[in-house]
């Protein structure tokens, strides 16, 4: 029997996250991304647009190890716009920001710039292999 974050599907993340200052130039257009945290759930329900393209997935993070808030299982659905606006329907957190993709030292990261509540926070995410592995701060990085 399959638990939450197993199977064949899912997948482990491994994401360093830094605060950072600026962004550097981003290397495409941004996205904007609406998420809605499904209360009481390990669910994130993602509505992602840019320029043309519309993307609407639901995402089930779940943590591997209760100690190390690093250590996450992901699955991914994507969703039509019914199947969307169905869960959409569901009590939640939402959060909302712009997404850029960059490059630092050759080092591809993503760039959030968040609203609302968390107006003015900006995180930048790197996905690495291991997270054990030394990673170089960027000059971009704050904390």
């Amino acid at each position: 029997r399959r638990s939450p974050g197993a199977g064949r599907y899912a997948r482990p993340e491994h994401e360093r996250r830094f605060v950072v200052r600026e962004g550097p130039p981003a290397l495409g257009a941004p996205w904007l991304i609406e998420d809605r945290y499904i209360e009481g759930t390990s669910l994130r329900l993602r509505l992602l647009t840019a320029e043309r393209e519309t993307v609407r997935k639901l995402t089930q993070k779940v943590r591997m190890d209760p100690v190390d808030p690093a250590s996450v299982s992901i699955t991914n659905i994507y969703l039509t716009p019914e199947e969307y606006d169905l869960l959409a329907a569901l009590p939640a957190g939402p959060i909302r920001k712009t997404r850029q993709i960059c490059r630092v030292e050759g080092v591809r990261f993503v760039i959030d710039l968040f609203q609302g509540d968390l107006k003015g926070l900006q995180l930048a995410e790197v996905e690495v292999a291991e997270l054990s592995a030394p990673l170089i701060l960027p000059p971009l990085a704050r904390r």
